[in-house]
């Protein structure tokens, strides 16, 4: 699946999800934007996204904040199921405690 975000005047937060079965490959194309990651250990990692891209492994909570006027390129390795989406972090973090 690929797909694109942007922004028009204001900042924009997207994701607060997590995908329990589809890795991702974000890529900048225009602008700024970083992404806020938290695994099921409860570890949180931040990162701003450059050109290169920035992949995003399965059973990963992702918050984007995507900057006015630009543009974020996505690959996902599966199309999207409601199913297989968490859209509660403390949800995703009881995960962990479940296994």
């Amino acid at each position: 699946r690929v797909y694109f975000l942007s922004t028009t005047e204001e900042s924009h937060l997207s994701g607060n999800h997590a995908h329990l079965n589809q890795s991702q490959l974000f890529v900048l194309i225009k602008g700024q934007a970083s992404i806020k990651l938290i695994n099921l250990m409860h570890e949180e990692s931040f990162f701003t996204l450059e050109e290169r891209g920035l992949y995003v492994p399965e059973s990963h909570w992702i918050e984007l904040t995507i900057a006015p006027h630009s543009i974020v390129l996505c690959l996902a390795s599966k199309s999207y199921t409601e199913l297989k989406s968490i859209h509660q972090l403390d949800e995703f973090l009881n995960l962990m405690n479940n296994k």
